[in-house]
């Protein structure tokens, strides 16, 4: 009965996921692939988790910023890593042991894209002279290409998932 229980929900959270890419899609004009907006969602949902749970560690327990950010950098990556895996790249999605062997690959590509992300955000700001928010932004959406493509290519890309 409990087992039901959970089931039903699970199928629940996908039928909802499904509607959110779907509307988002259709506000779109559908120019985004399914995927990609999945992917988008889920980064930006990773975003709020990481910013949420920083704040709420912060002021619940008066941990300063440095004590916490890792933390709360960890779950996103690890929230955003599971979504993806299950929503996101459902048909390439890794499982049982291979769902490590995944996380690892996730993390490889996070932790280059986080290097270029802060390379390009230094070059565009010292040497093209953008501002420094501009160049945040454009090091951000130029880098979150980049994830979907190498996660796309690299880490959902069907071999040995499952």
């Amino acid at each position: 009965m409990i087992l039901k229980g959970i089931v039903k929900r699970k199928l629940n959270v996908k039928k909802i996921w499904e509607l959110l890419i779907s509307f988002v899609g259709l506000i779109t004009f559908n120019f985004f692939s399914r995927q990609f907006i999945s992917f988008s969602i889920t980064g930006l949902l990773g975003a709020i988790i990481q910013v949420s749970s920083t704040n709420f560690l912060k002021y619940l327990f008066n941990f300063s910023f440095n004590q916490v950010i890792t933390f709360s950098t960890l779950l996103s990556i690890i929230f955003a890593y599971l979504v993806n895996n299950y929503f996101t790249f459902k048909n390439n999605s890794f499982r049982g042991k291979y769902l490590i062997k995944g996380f690892i690959k996730n993390s490889i590509v996070n932790v280059n894209l986080l290097l270029l992300r802060i390379a390009i955000a230094i070059y565009l700001f010292n040497v093209i002279a953008i501002d420094q928010i501009s160049a945040q932004i454009l090091a951000i959406l130029i880098c979150f290409v980049f994830r979907y493509y190498l996660s796309k290519k690299f880490i959902w890309n069907n071999s040995n998932n499952n």
